[in-house]
């Protein structure tokens, strides 16, 4: 071990919290925790008051202090008093049309004017890239209205790839375009995620009728040439066929999650639609059955214990829409919650001007999450289901009972395996 130990600090993204009786340290930057024992307690206090002796640390301490050390938990040199404060973003939703032939209800990107706006040109969606790639950008998701609908969606999955070197670039269509269309941009695309709404041929919920075969085609085509993964739009017709979705992943052995179909509460259009505390009830009981599932809003986002103080909208995770405005969640696509835009603005200075009201919230702003001993792994839950639903980000979401239970859950198995003890 050559480095100094005495000299490093925890940045300010790490946190030590008792999560119902383990000791723990999270980083929030990546999401990785580490249960302590006492060695492992006695050793952060040491880190925290840079009383710490190199030579005086058992094998133990140095193989938790290598672990820290490899999963970023200490602070940079380069890591000034200047940039201290600012985000790392890593993953943008890019939005390269409006245009989409299906009508789906409840679809986030809808606008009233679709299939009529122009598209942004080739040179400005390259200008966009450039400076997402420039800003630390490794993820990028393609979206739209439905990205296949662009004749030079090659070119820009190309520049992507190629010239910018964007490590991973994954796309979202509806699965209806021709095949052609797929084939040509397959070299480029990490992970391709079909969106569908019926679990067979014959069933359907938000969409267009008749289109799953067509879908069920394009999947069967796809699955053995790329990554390949479903997407599934929960709400209260199709909660109950969760496990429906599942054995169609199963049988055609292409992955599937899980989104809650988020929507304004107060349009009538969508009442039969919305989740409701019972409905999140029956979901829970299901994925006590299902462990392997996974969402992307919901109480269960994988099967895995990750370090969350917030979700990750407006901080590691921004859109951009059609027209370049930079949301900071591809769910909250809002002229409310609009932060500036990727044309004009320096996307820097955005994120971190006090217009970005996710740049400094976390779960201990939440109403009745700061108290909860189970807080810092769930992070609060997706904000865009609470603001929908009462116009505040500070709100419980509607499943955070079943949140509760779930983590519970996952921290008592822990407990039971370590034999831990609350006394």
């Amino acid at each position: 071990m050559n480095t100094d130990v005495s000299k490093l600090k925890f940045h300010s993204d790490v946190k030590k919290f008792d999560l119902d009786g383990i000791p723990t340290i999270g980083n929030f930057r990546n999401q990785v925790i580490i249960g302590l024992d006492q060695v492992g307690v006695d050793l952060i206090l040491k880190i925290e008051s840079e009383k710490i002796d190199q030579d005086r640390l058992t094998d133990k301490q140095k193989k938790l202090f290598e672990a820290l050390k490899n999963n970023d938990f200490f602070e940079k040199e380069s890591e000034s008093n200047k940039n201290k404060n600012k985000k790392l973003l890593s993953t943008v939703y890019l939005h390269v049309t409006d245009n989409c032939n299906l009508h789906c209800i409840g679809c986030y990107s809808y606008k009233k004017n679709r299939n009529q706006n122009k598209d942004l040109s080739l040179d400005q969606i390259k200008y966009i890239l450039k400076i997402l790639s420039k800003n630390g950008v490794s993820n990028i998701i393609v979206s739209g209205g439905e990205p296949f609908l662009r004749d030079d969606l090659l070119e820009i999955l190309k520049y992507s790839k190629e010239i910018l070197n964007i490590k991973n670039i994954g796309v979202v269509s509806n699965g209806t375009i021709s095949i052609e269309k797929y084939d040509k941009c397959l070299s480029f695309i990490d992970e391709l995620s079909i969106s569908i709404d019926g679990y067979d041929t014959k069933t359907r919920f938000i969409r267009d009728p008749g289109i799953m075969s067509k879908v069920f085609e394009t999947i069967n085509y796809l699955k053995n040439k790329i990554n390949l993964s479903l997407v599934a739009t929960l709400h209260k017709k199709n909660r109950c066929f969760i496990e429906k979705y599942i054995e169609l992943s199963k049988s055609i052995k292409v992955p599937v999650s899980f989104s809650v179909l988020t929507v304004d509460n107060d349009n009538p259009m969508f009442k039969d639609y919305i989740l409701d505390e019972n409905d999140y009830k029956q979901i829970y009981e299901i994925v006590e059955k299902n462990k392997d599932i996974k969402t992307n809003d919901l109480f269960v986002d994988s099967c895995d214990l990750t370090a969350k103080n917030c979700c990750s909208a407006g901080k590691s995770l921004i859109s951009i829409g059609t027209d370049g405005t930079i949301y900071p969640c591809y769910m909250l696509h809002r002229e409310e919650l609009s932060l500036g835009n990727i044309l004009k603005d320096n996307l820097r200075q955005v994120l971190n001007s006090n217009k970005n009201i996710f740049r400094n919230l976390t779960v201990d702003d939440f109403k009745e999450c700061s108290e909860c001993k189970y807080k810092y792994i769930c992070g609060g839950g997706c904000r865009a289901g609470s603001y929908y639903i009462y116009k505040d980000f500070t709100h419980p979401k509607a499943d955070c009972l079943q949140s509760k239970l779930y983590y519970k859950n996952i921290v008592d198995d822990i407990k039971y395996k370590f034999k831990i003890f609350n006394l």
